[in-house]
């Protein structure tokens, strides 16, 4: 049974104020935890697209929504399409394919957007804006201030479009972080592929790559260093010329020129008349879109990409004949100076992945459902608030 009698101890003065404090920085937490959730709560009911580290709401949607109409309106004039109007009876009109251009354009205009998110998700993934990169596009965007004189009239110039200034800002720092995006984690020409935690991915793009040797014989026309122009071949040295392949051509017909054979005619200068080509052991490394490469010599482009390793091919071009030797291709590569890619390795590299990362991530952007509820179509095509070029 209690003992009524018996007396609490005494709270002393400090253990009372210690309480307190308690008390009032746990309510603080609380109201504060409350209010953030509130933001972040409303934020995300604001918020219309959204991937990882992006998210746009409605403004800033109608400022890509106005300029990509433009864009989108401006390519098809290009295109010779007649009737390029921003108005219903264009946008219901019948496409070729049976879809209405407005189909088209709401179905390119998800794509830019995604495109944008993704770019900007990508820099954002490992880099943060620096303090240069903010009063740049601060610059930029200030600028539209000063052309119309006050926020209050760059607002009234949007209003048409159901953006403000505030939008426009958003819209306008995703879009260069966009556009920075490759540069910054790739490098501008690929250089950034060099670091090894590319070195994978680098390995794996390389045997997209042809490696084939080649020897070049001139049947019409030589480089002569003396006149540094090209001439026509002499008689006498077109039927040397003739000679070399006709052994050349028997050899491959009866199995004979093999990777070995034609080693040793790279490696043997006497073999080789004056003004054709031999190009060495390491080969040349091909791949799709070679550039100014490709339009001199397709032929040579086409035939290394389709043939088989080990196989050896006559293939006739521009002024004569090319003797390509396919080969294994030489892990890492990329790596040594000495090796010559058509096209860049790195830049091409780049190029390939920064369009397969795009492409992922833009599959992976969420449009909620208030995204459809904007009638994107009847935004209109805006050419002038908007900053067409970065740095």
């Amino acid at each position: 049974m209690q003992n009524k009698n018996v007396k609490k101890p005494k709270m002393s003065k400090n253990n009372r104020i210690l309480t307190t404090t308690i008390c009032i920085f746990l309510s603080v937490l609380l109201l504060a935890g409350i209010g953030f959730g509130i933001y972040f709560a409303v934020e995300e009911a604001n918020t219309l697209v959204r991937l990882e580290n992006v998210r746009m709401d409605e403004g800033v949607v109608r400022v890509l929504a106005s300029y990509h109409k433009d864009r989108y309106m401006t390519v098809l004039n290009g295109l010779g399409y007649s009737n390029v109007r921003d108005t219903d009876t264009f946008w219901n009109s019948l496409h070729a394919n049976g879809k209405t251009h407005g189909e088209l354009y709401l179905s390119s205009l998800k794509s830019y957007i995604a495109g944008v998110a993704a770019g900007a998700n990508l820099y954002l993934s490992s880099f943060k804006l620096t303090d240069d990169d903010k009063a740049y596009i601060r610059s930029k965007t200030e600028a539209f201030i000063s052309v119309y004189g006050s926020e209050e009239s760059f607002n009234e110039k949007a209003d048409k479009f159901g953006f403000d200034y505030n939008d426009f800002c958003r819209a306008m720092e995703l879009t260069y972080i966009a556009d920075i995006a490759f540069s910054s984690v790739y490098g501008s020409n690929g250089e950034s592929l060099k670091a090894a935690v590319f070195s994978d991915r680098c390995d794996e793009y390389l045997e997209s790559y042809s490696r084939v040797k080649v020897i070049y014989i001139a049947q019409d026309k030589i480089y002569d260093e003396e006149i540094k122009d090209l001439r026509d071949l002499t008689e006498s040295e077109k039927l040397a010329r003739n000679k070399q392949i006709d052994i050349f051509k028997s050899a491959i017909t009866e199995g004979q020129m093999i990777e070995e054979t034609f080693d040793a005619y790279l490696l043997d200068e006497s073999k080789i008349n004056d003004g054709d080509i031999a190009n060495g052991v390491n080969g040349y490394y091909i791949a799709d879109g070679a550039g100014q490469n490709e339009s001199e010599y397709p032929e040579i482009i086409e035939a290394a990409l389709d043939m088989e390793i080990g196989e050896v091919r006559a293939v006739d071009c521009k002024y004569g004949i090319a003797f390509l030797c396919r080969c294994e291709v030489v892990s890492g590569a990329y790596a040594d100076d000495d090796a010559e890619f058509f096209p860049d390795f790195y830049k091409n590299a780049a190029l390939e992945f920064y369009t397969e990362d795009i492409e992922l991530l833009s599959t992976e952007v969420d449009f909620k459902d208030g995204y459809y509820s904007i009638d994107s179509l009847a935004i209109p095509a805006n050419r002038d608030i908007f900053v067409t070029v970065w740095k």
